[in-house]
C-alpha cells in the first residue's frame, strides 16, 4: 500500500475513464487489506485499526 502511494499511480486531475484495467485493480487494495486483516484473530484491536486505513 504505502509504495502504490509513493510511486503516485493516481492524479487528482484524473477522471476513471483515464485509468487503465490494470490501475483499477490497485484501486482494491485497501479493501482487500482491510478484509484479511480483520480476519486475523491474534491482536484484534491493532488489527481492526489497521483495516480501517
Amino acid at each position: 500500500m504505502e509504495m502504490v502511494n509513493e510511486l503516485h499511480l493516481f492524479s487528482n486531475n484524473e477522471s476513471l475513464d483515464d485509468l487503465s484495467s490494470v490501475e483499477i485493480r490497485y484501486m482494491c487494495l485497501p479493501a482487500i487489506l482491510g478484509y484479511f486483516n480483520a480476519q486475523q484473530n491474534e491482536n484484534r484491536i491493532s488489527c481492526i485499526r489497521l483495516a480501517l486505513v
